[in-house]
């Protein structure tokens, strides 16, 4: 993601994306990483894309809006920036839009001094020193950001568990509760699968101390290592008419799980001498299109292919 200085139909973002326009790809010549010379003194023909979707391009289609920019120059607009996703995170995206606070706006707001002219207080709320400039997002850039919202089920973690250490013999759980909890509601915490028959962890029930969007901790003891689902919930005392209901003791009084409040996630529970933090592999690009990592070759096509700004309309 980022200032690609790339428009949607030129090559490097043909390269990145995919190459539906079927025209020839080449990449510069005399191109050097390091020592390592790259496509020679002729450039080399690129026959091949990685498969990255354009996430803004792809929802202004889905919701029917305008094409969106980022970047406007002699009065022509385009995007020279993007945000790329693979298609294993295509369908988390829930929106993606260029949000217009910069190459829209006027440079008298600019975030260069030069632009503002004599009286540059008109514009910045300030003095000709720039001493106490009001700082808005407005021109901060000559380039407009882009807002992506993604969307995962709650602790989701992708392909492994979520991992958490055991310290003295405990291990601490977490879990978000919705905003509708209630002081005094009781959060319980079951494993649902994982255990073994002789195995006897001791978890505890934690009370809430106020309303409302919270995160309570379960600190659980004699859990041994291994992987388990585990489920958190809300109970709720009843109370008939909303009156106070006076209970000779606690076995009179009716609880019942508060509807929604149910979370489930898969969990790692490991010692911390056990932890292996492994090597990083950057895999070497195979033309595949299969949208893996970047690695050398997603650096090498913005290095190869960083044409000068243009004013060219987007397709």
């Amino acid at each position: 993601m980022g200032d690609l200085n790339s428009y949607a139909k030129e090559d490097p973002m043909l390269v990145l994306t995919s190459n539906p326009t079927n025209k020839v790809l080449t990449a510069a010549r005399d191109t050097w990483i390091g020592n390592q010379p790259q496509f020679g003194s002729n450039g080399a023909v690129i026959t091949r894309s990685f498969g990255y979707t354009n996430a803004v391009h792809m929802m202004d289609e889905k919701k029917g809006r305008q094409p969106s920019w980022s970047y406007s120059y002699n009065d022509e607009i385009g995007s020279l920036d993007h945000m790329l996703v693979s298609p294993g995170l295509k369908s988390r995206v829930v929106d993606a839009i260029d949000w217009n606070i910069n190459s829209s706006e006027t440079p008298l707001f600019d975030y260069q001094k030069r632009n503002a002219g004599d009286n540059p207080g008109i514009f910045h709320g300030t003095d000709k020193d720039y001493s106490a400039p009001k700082v808005t997002a407005f021109r901060s850039s000559d380039h407009d950001p882009v807002i992506m919202a993604l969307s995962y089920k709650y602790a989701e973690p992708g392909s492994q568990p979520v991992r958490f250490t055991i310290d003295s013999s405990r291990v601490d759980i977490p879990f978000v509760v919705n905003a509708d909890a209630k002081k005094d509601d009781k959060a319980y915490l079951v494993i649902t699968s994982g255990l073994k028959s002789n195995d006897k962890p001791q978890i505890p029930v934690v009370g809430l101390k106020k309303d409302g969007l919270q995160t309570v901790s379960f600190n659980v003891a004699n859990l041994p290592r291994g992987e388990y689902t585990v489920r958190m919930y809300l109970m709720r005392q009843d109370v008939e008419d909303d009156q106070a209901v006076t209970k000779a003791n606690d076995a009179e009084v009716t609880w019942s799980e508060v509807a929604g409040s149910s979370k489930e996630m898969t969990i790692e529970v490991a010692k911390t001498d056990g932890i292996s933090t492994g090597k990083v592999a950057v895999p070497s690009y195979d033309g595949s299109g299969s949208g893996g990592s970047l690695g050398g070759f997603g650096l090498l096509s913005l290095l190869t292919f960083g044409w000068l700004r243009r004013s060219r309309r987007t397709h």
